[in-house]
């Protein structure tokens, strides 16, 4: 470590220049410090970039639906609110639009939920979007969502068609 001057200046050397210490910055270089307020905003700002969950458009969301529709008899994307879920199913005639309504009322398209049926069988399936794989809620909120759908169909299959059944 360099020590100052009875003047309270650093060392220079015969040139004029700040002497510098082994291993450590110039002396006369000053390096800004962010103040603790100022660094734990930095910090909260990239955690919250981080972690953000990016809702990809209706319309992605609906060729996802879509795409896995051959794979089910009955297939919708789970749409969570605080105190219900609604499924937009994808053979709904409106589903653009219901979608589009669930997501401007404050509903988080948060995964599938779909159904196969097999004779008096009924399997019911979930698997979250891609957005909320690492979610552990999300994946809770499915399986409780999957169970509740399962006692559904097992009391009303065969009465209405399966959509109707859950919404």
């Amino acid at each position: 470590m360099l020590k100052q001057a009875r003047d309270g200046s650093m060392p220079r050397t015969q040139r004029g220049e700040p002497k510098e210490a082994k291993g450590r910055c110039p002396a006369d270089k000053a390096f800004p410090r962010l103040s603790p307020l100022t660094e734990r905003d930095e910090i909260a700002s990239a955690m919250f970039k981080f972690n953000r969950i990016t809702p990809r458009t209706a319309a992605g969301l609906i060729a996802e639906l879509e795409g896995e529709s051959q794979n089910f008899d009955a297939v919708g994307i789970a749409v969570a609110f605080e105190e219900n879920t609604r499924f937009i199913f994808a053979d709904d005639a409106n589903r653009f639009e219901k979608l589009g309504a669930a997501l401007a009322q404050g509903g988080q398209a948060v995964g599938l939920i779909g159904v196969k049926q097999q004779g008096e069988i009924v399997s019911v399936s979930s698997r979250p979007f891609r957005e909320y794989k690492g979610e552990q809620w999300v994946r809770e909120y499915l399986a409780n969502l999957s169970d509740s759908c399962g006692q559904k169909l097992s009391k009303g299959l065969g009465t209405k068609p399966i959509s109707q059944l859950l919404n």
